[in-house]
């Protein structure tokens, strides 16, 4: 309910009330995150699992709260890394979230592991994540260069579903 918010207000370019919306969010939420933390602790309940999923996504994803965005990136970038060190349940969140808040550079990293990771022959989790994670990019010189991979077939028709955007 809260990305459908936040895109009625993209779309209608109400600025001001988009601000007051996200500030909103991050007041209301912050300290439920403080609690639940960024990563699972051992012994927790799904509960706390599926509550940090929906504190993580509305508020590094929509209310964009400086800190949430900060700790997306850092779990983004250990994912990069290495798929295995961050809770799977997390990880296209924190992917998609870098992806929002990223640069042309992000984008042109993120296009290298998705065909890294393919040509390796990792799971389609592993590396669809970072394929999908491409419309999410704001930044200047993005869109155009998705539609360049499409033309040049590093995006096949079967994901172009998937990527372009809605």
């Amino acid at each position: 309910a809260l990305h459908t918010i936040e895109r009625l207000l993209e779309q209608i370019d109400d600025q001001p009330t988009l601000a007051h919306f996200r500030a909103w969010i991050s007041n209301r939420l912050s300290g439920q995150l403080a609690e639940v933390g960024y990563e699972p602790k051992a012994g927790e309940v799904q509960n706390d699992t599926q509550r940090r999923v929906a504190l993580v996504d509305a508020l590094a994803a929509v209310a964009q709260d400086p800190e949430a965005t900060w700790q997306a990136t850092l779990w983004a970038d250990r994912e990069a890394a290495n798929p295995a060190s961050v809770d799977p349940n997390l990880s296209d969140l924190y992917v998609a979230t870098a992806a929002q808040v990223g640069d042309k550079a992000r984008f042109d990293r993120y296009v290298q592991i998705y065909l890294q990771r393919k040509e390796r022959g990792a799971s389609p989790q592993d590396s669809n994540r970072y394929l999908y994670s491409l419309p999410y990019f704001r930044a200047p010189g993005t869109t155009p260069a998705i539609f360049d991979l499409m033309d040049h077939g590093t995006i096949t028709h079967e994901a172009k579903a998937r990527v372009l955007p809605q």
